[in-house]
Parts: C-alpha cells; sequence; structure tokens
C-alpha cells in the first residue's frame, strides 16, 4: 500500500491516504509545516505544477525515480500511482512520499500524467504530460525537498 500526502498548495486542500484513494484531511500546508515533514527520515517531498492549459481527463498520476533522463526502460522505482486523480488547472500538488523512498543511490524524479486517451506505459506525444527534474538527486536516507517541477505536454 502507498502512504502520501497531496496538499493542493493552490487552494490549500489536502488528502492523506493510506492506499491508492485519496481520502479528505486537514493539514497545515504552511512552510514551516512542509519543512519539518520534509526533513522527516527517507521522506521525498515535491511540488507537481499542472500547466495553466491543462485540458483532458486524467486516467492516472505516476511519480517514479528514474537513473537517466529521458528513461531508457521502466522507471528504477515506482514511487506512486494515482488512479483517476482530481486537480485544476495551474494548481500545484504537494507530495510527501515515504513508502519505496530509497536510502541510497542518484536518482531523477520523472512524473507523468496520463490522460484517457493516452498512453499505457509509455507517455504519449501530444496527449500525456510528463514532469522530470533538471538534475538528479542523491538519495542517502535523510529527508528531501525538491521543490516544485512542472508539467508539460510530452513532445519527446
Amino acid at each position: 500500500m502507498r502512504n502520501f500526502t497531496l496538499t493542493s498548495l493552490l487552494f490549500g486542500v489536502t488528502a492523506c491516504s493510506g492506499s491508492q484513494g485519496l481520502d479528505s484531511g486537514n493539514l497545515d500546508d504552511s512552510s514551516a509545516y512542509r519543512e519539518s515533514l520534509c526533513s522527516e527520515v527517507s521522506t521525498l517531498c515535491l511540488s507537481l505544477r499542472i500547466p495553466e492549459d491543462h485540458v483532458g481527463t486524467p486516467r492516472s498520476l505516476f511519480v517514479g525515480l528514474v537513473d537517466s533522463l529521458p528513461p531508457l526502460g521502466p522507471p528504477n522505482i515506482y514511487l506512486m500511482d494515482e488512479d483517476s486523480p482530481k486537480f485544476e488547472a495551474g494548481e500545484a500538488l504537494f507530495f510527501s512520499l515515504t513508502d519505496d523512498v530509497p536510502d541510497t543511490g542518484e536518482y531523477y524524479i520523472y512524473s507523468v500524467l496520463y490522460d484517457i486517451n493516452g498512453g499505457e506505459w509509455v507517455p504519449k506525444l501530444g496527449v500525456d504530460y510528463v514532469a522530470t527534474s533538471e538534475s538528479s538527486y542523491r538519495f542517502d536516507g535523510q529527508g528531501l525537498d525538491v521543490g516544485e517541477i512542472p508539467f508539460a505536454l510530452y513532445t519527446f
């Protein structure tokens, strides 16, 4: 089971889950709270920015880690896969991930927002959205906050 926190920074809405579904919750999304949460052992925090011009119907939201960009195969580590994510165009989604976050290694963040008309295992050109970190991050068992990563329409 995946355990993560999703916070809409734009609207201050938060959801928590012990499974793939999302339930309503009430968490403080202040910078002090984020700093405290993201400093916990083996925690990865990131915000994913949905484009202002996003249209379509999201089928799933995937977050993983890869050792190279573009990925040369499946992700090295699967962190989260949420079916039918709910959000608004322009929104920033905050995640605090703890399950499957590695204690060692260097990886790029790789996220795909799959549309109902998009790809299955690989993003579909001109349909799905991809967000990748500009640089790799060293994972060492400490908490890590990589900040905000924007989605862009997949064009390869």
